[in-house]
C-alpha cells in the first residue's frame, strides 16, 4: 500500500441542511453539537485503506439553505472535532503500548521465577507442583497477551489515528448543489 501524498482524496457529501452533520439528539448550537456517527462513517468509507494523505471535503447543500456564516462555525467544529479525536486515539494508543510493555515485563519476571527461583525451594520438600502450573500460566498469558496488545491493537489505533489527523488537515467547502460548481471544485 503507497500513499499517494501529492493526490487530494475529494470527498462529495450531499446535505439537505446543516443538520444532517450532527447528532440529531444534540440541540445545541453548531459550534459545540456532537457529530454525526453517520457522516463519521462514511468518511472512513471512502478511503478504508488510507490511502491518500490529503483530503478534500465538499459539502454540496442547495442554494437557498447556505448560510456562510454558519459554514464558518461549522468548518472550525469539524477541525476541532478531528483534532480532538486524533489527541485522544494518539493517548489511548500510548496507553495501550504502554500497558502491554509492561504485560510483557511481568511475563518475562514470572518465568524467572519458575525457571530461576522455584526450583531452588523444591529442595526442601515442600510441593510447588500446583504453583509452577500456576505461574507457568501466569507468565504465558501476560506475554501474549502484552504482545497481542503492542502489536495489534496498537495498530487498530493508528488507523484511526492517522484518519483524524488527515481530517483534521482537510480542506473543507461548501457548495451549492450546481453540477457546474461541483465540478469547478473537484
Amino acid at each position: 500500500m503507497q500513499i499517494k501524498k501529492e493526490e487530494t482524496k475529494t470527498i462529495v457529501i450531499s446535505l439537505d441542511e446543516y443538520n444532517d452533520l450532527y447528532s440529531d439528539f444534540d440541540p445545541r448550537p453548531y459550534s459545540v453539537r456532537a457529530i454525526s456517527d453517520d457522516f463519521i462513517m462514511e468518511l472512513k468509507r471512502v478511503d478504508p485503506e488510507l490511502m491518500y494523505y490529503n483530503y478534500h471535503i465538499l459539502f454540496v447543500i442547495p442554494k437557498e439553505r447556505r448560510i456562510i456564516k454558519e459554514e464558518i462555525v461549522i468548518k472550525k467544529r469539524l477541525i476541532e472535532f478531528f483534532n480532538k479525536e486524533y489527541l485522544m486515539h494518539n493517548t489511548h494508543k500510548k496507553q495501550i503500548v504502554k500497558q502491554g510493555c509492561l504485560f510483557v515485563g511481568l511475563g518475562v519476571v514470572v518465568f524467572f521465577m519458575f525457571v530461576y527461583i522455584f526450583p531452588k525451594y523444591s529442595s526442601f520438600g515442600i510441593d510447588f507442583t500446583a504453583f509452577t502450573l500456576i505461574f507457568e500460566l501466569i507468565g504465558w498469558f501476560l506475554l501474549w497477551e502484552g504482545l497481542h496488545q503492542i502489536i495489534f491493537e496498537s495498530k487498530e489505533k493508528r488507523n484511526h489515528i492517522n484518519l483524524y489527523k488527515r481530517l483534521s488537515q482537510a480542506k473543507i467547502t461548501f457548495v451549492n448543489d450546481k453540477a457546474k460548481e461541483i465540478e469547478g471544485k473537484v
